[in-house]
């Protein structure tokens, strides 16, 4: 099992991991992110200079849209990510220009996340 204080920073406290985003082209080249656990989010997005960094390439460009409805084209990158002791490979994710780190439902979906709101406390098995 794997947990993980919210960020409490934030009001009201939000539900984060902290994770490894690695590329699939340069699998010796990692980098530490803390992630927004968003269940309202479809898809993963992580920062693009972290994403340039590991020198991850895009394998596509897609067209999403915002809850604003206002649709744009980003690229797609497949990585691994880890969690804890879980390992997530051919991970589709978006880069985001705006440097966020967000774990969409595509992620989630994929193990068991509890949100103890009370103990602001994010556990995943899987």
């Amino acid at each position: 099992m794997y947990s993980n204080e919210y960020d409490r920073k934030m009001y009201p406290p939000m539900p984060v991991v902290e994770l490894v985003v690695t590329g699939i082209d340069v699998p010796n080249r990692s980098a530490p992110l803390v992630a927004i656990v968003d269940s309202g989010a479809d898809a993963t997005f992580m920062p693009l200079r972290t994403l340039r960094r590991l020198g991850a390439k895009s394998v596509r460009k897609v067209d999403i849209s915002g809850i604003s409805g206002i649709r744009y084209q980003v690229d797609l990158f497949i990585v691994r990510l880890t969690i804890g002791p879980y390992e997530l490979y051919g991970i589709r994710v978006i880069g985001d220009a705006q440097n966020r780190a967000i774990l969409g439902r595509d992620v989630l979906n994929q193990l068991i996340v509890t949100l103890n709101g009370l103990a602001h406390v994010v556990e995943i098995t899987q």
